[in-house]
């Protein structure tokens, strides 16, 4: 199909001369040489130390100087971004699943965080004294917390667990 149009069969001729070219750049994209990073990092040192001439550089190459020099560019880019110490890099499925997981943890320990908040600001309104039931942590420890409040063992939290009483004197 697209050779009968590049041909001018059964079409205008500016049709035609439109068909051809979209013909030879699409030939051009898919035939277009394609340098991996090690080559083009070897041309650009090679013209930076200067050792032949950089027209002659690019073409032995086959490259058209703007490329050569789009390259150089993004090498002293690269590299002055490194000496400023951005280390950005692309996250592996692995870190990214990884963080996932810490941040619903994370997002686990806030809830529960702030139900055992929410229990101590209800139960100091209802209780005498200030006195306050903790519905996080467990286990039966006695003594006193950093701001001298005493701290005793209670039975049936909301969650049907061992909590503390804390009674601030």
């Amino acid at each position: 199909m697209s050779e009968e149009l590049a041909r001018g069969e059964g079409s205008s001729p500016a049709q035609a001369g439109e068909a051809a070219r979209q013909l030879i750049r699409r030939t051009r994209q898919v035939t277009r040489r394609q340098f991996p990073t090690e080559e083009k990092i070897r041309i650009v040192l090679e013209g930076i130390r200067g050792e032949i001439a950089v027209s002659e550089l690019y073409r032995r190459e086959g490259i058209h100087p703007a490329i050569y020099y789009k390259w150089l560019e993004d090498l002293m880019e690269g590299g002055k971004g490194r000496l400023r110490g951005d280390t950005k890099r692309e996250a592996t499925s692995e870190e990214v699943r990884e963080l996932r997981e810490e941040n619903e943890r994370l997002k686990q320990l806030v809830a529960e965080l702030s139900l055992a908040n929410l229990t101590l600001k209800k139960a100091s309104f209802r209780a005498p004294r200030a006195e306050a039931v903790c519905a996080y942590g467990s286990g039966a420890k006695t003594g006193s917390d950093r701001f001298g409040a005493e701290i005793t063992p209670v039975e049936a939290t909301h969650a049907g667990g061992v909590g503390h009483l804390i009674s601030i004197l």
